[in-house]
């Protein structure tokens, strides 16, 4: 089980690089958007070419990942719901990709709907009361997505590094022989853009405290 978690963790060291890609090129890509569309409404647009060039998308080994955390561990809870929360966030993030793609495809082909053109498209202005959203959404929902994989990636490699010292701490009754458990460690700046992620997530863990159950038994309704 120890071999098992340690895999994880690398997957997880894999998930969290992978996030810190879509992260590199989401994050600035939106702030980009969002001057641009400020420009727009100034009636000096500026798009540059980086703003309507395709991204990869690659999808990483979340069912490798998935596997490890329900099948070959006795994972904490806190594991299986972060595990469920970035299978979801990566499955968005690849789809989002590809779909930013096929709407970039479609732009320079110049294959819009009745009345409407690139800006249009592009910004998800309304035209005869109708708005085409798909490339305005993307690029705000692929930063928050980038977000999300970055903390759940980072919660799985410190559960699982957590769950396998118990268990080698555990094993110190049956042998003296060194058992190596991988641990992730950041770089002061990838530590600076954790701490932000933490912080937008920090109500996260609170949900996962356990309530005590305050009720009483049914026998002790007959007690006086």
């Amino acid at each position: 089980e120890i071999r098992a978690c340690n895999a994880g963790i690398t997957i997880s060291t894999f998930m969290l690089d992978y996030a810190v890609g879509v992260y590199e090129v989401a994050h600035p890509m939106r702030e980009n958007y969002l001057e641009s569309m400020r420009l727009h409404n100034l009636g000096t647009p500026v798009i540059t070419p980086q703003e309507v060039r395709g991204i990869s998308a690659s999808t990483p080994p979340i069912v490798e990942l998935r596997k490890i955390i329900f099948e070959d561990v006795t994972a904490p809870v806190s594991a299986l719901r972060a595990i469920m929360s970035l299978s979801q966030a990566v499955e968005h993030a690849v789809n989002a990709i590809e779909s930013r793609n096929e709407l970039l495809e479609k732009f320079r082909s110049n294959q819009y709907p009745d009345g409407f053109g690139f800006t249009e498209m592009y910004y998800g202005i309304p035209v005869g009361g109708v708005a085409h959203r798909d490339y305005h959404d993307i690029v705000m929902n692929l930063a928050e997505t980038s977000d999300e994989m970055l903390f759940f990636s980072e919660v799985l490699c410190v559960e699982l590094y957590e769950h396998a010292s118990a268990l080698r701490k555990s094993l110190k009754t049956f042998s003296k022989e060194p058992v190596v458990v991988r641990k992730l460690l950041l770089r002061p700046d990838a530590e600076a853009r954790q701490v932000r992620v933490r912080e937008k997530y920090k109500d996260w863990y609170a949900s996962m405290k356990p309530i005590q159950d305050m009720r009483r038994k049914w026998w002790q309704f007959w007690r006086k």
